[in-house]
């Protein structure tokens, strides 16, 4: 007959007086936080790998159009060292102007709305996107 398995434990055990064991003491952790901050940790590190990547170009600009961000694949596909285009000059002052003019104008007939060519136009798509229509 087979003895009574018991649990495979390293955790102090606990015996009464015939030294027979009543009990172990088990410590649990909750390793939810240390979880999400690893994968917090890798998202992060594989943001960050794009980001330096000379094959992605990734051009940000604050509100008001002027460049924030600007990586090495952007100075790479630009030709534009990061350090002279942070916030001094908007994506139109490295534009062509004649394209500029021309993507305003399609714009402002997909969007039935007039886009001024400049730092309206970059972002005019995504500001049509967030509007609520209503009848």
């Amino acid at each position: 007959m087979a003895a009574a398995s018991r649990p495979s434990c390293r955790s102090p055990r606990y015996a009464d007086a015939d030294n027979a064991i009543i009990g172990y003491l088990l410590i649990g952790t909750d390793n939810t936080r240390a979880s999400r901050r690893k994968r917090r940790c890798s998202r992060r590190a594989l943001q960050k790998a794009i980001f330096d990547s000379a094959n992605f170009s990734s051009i940000a600009t604050d509100a008001k159009g002027v460049i924030q961000i600007f990586n090495v694949g952007a100075e790479r596909m630009l030709g534009y060292a990061a350090a002279d285009v942070m916030n001094k000059i908007t994506p139109a002052d490295i534009s062509d102007p004649q394209e500029v003019i021309a993507r305003a104008k399609v714009l402002s007939i997909e969007l039935s709305t007039p886009i001024t060519p400049g730092f309206e136009h970059w972002c005019s798509r995504p500001r049509a996107a967030s509007r609520i229509f209503t009848s």
